[in-house]
């Protein structure tokens, strides 16, 4: 396991870790945490892939100075930037909480780079109109789950990412009913100022 920094695309030296050799996995973290919560699935799949563990901007060490710079672009440019400070043409992209959403908005931003998006959970922090109307997809997305299976409920969506994901994964309840975050994060580190 080995820490870096390294310069984003705005010039912010966000921070983070890396494991294991292989193709590029990115994985990221929920809002609140940092780069270490996602480590027991990191370690479990370092025998396969490099395995790069970043503190979205805000959270962890990567302290942010503007809040104003919490974009879903700059979030995709953060990913690009890390892609090529590993020297990596092309990763699957994951996370849970904003960083699934920070996955379900890079990827088909960078198509290119990003060959599988992964998302376990998923938050928002945009505008309330966006808010609303991502609570009604995941609502009705709950309800095919309950009346049709997960597969039936992922139909409708999956035609929509450019490009198509090879893997999408849900974190499930006992109950089954897939666990989707609706609340916003707070997306700075109050340190920051």
């Amino acid at each position: 396991m080995r820490d870096f920094v390294h310069r984003g695309s705005d010039g912010r030296r966000p921070h983070g870790t890396a494991l294991g050799q292989g193709p590029g996995l990115v994985l990221l973290h929920g809002g609140g945490p940092d780069r270490y919560s996602p480590l027991p699935l990191a370690r479990r799949l370092a025998s396969g892939f490099t395995v790069v563990l970043p503190d979205i901007r805000g959270y962890g060490r990567s302290v942010c100075t503007a809040p104003a710079r919490h974009t879903w672009a700059q979030y995709a440019d953060d990913i690009q930037a890390l892609l090529d400070r590993f020297g990596l043409p092309q990763a699957a992209l994951g996370g849970t909480g904003l960083g699934g959403t920070v996955t379900l908005r890079a990827a088909p931003a960078r198509p290119d780079r990003i060959r599988a998006a992964v998302v376990i959970s998923m938050e928002d922090i945009e505008d309330d109109a966006a808010r609303q109307a991502e609570t009604a997809m995941l609502e009705a997305f709950a309800v095919r789950v309950r009346e049709q299976g997960v597969q039936a409920a992922w139909d409708p969506i999956l035609p929509t990412f450019r490009p198509r994901p090879t893997l999408l994964m849900l974190w499930h309840r006992p109950s089954g009913i897939p666990h989707l975050t609706l609340d916003p994060a707070h997306s700075c580190d109050p340190r920051s100022g």
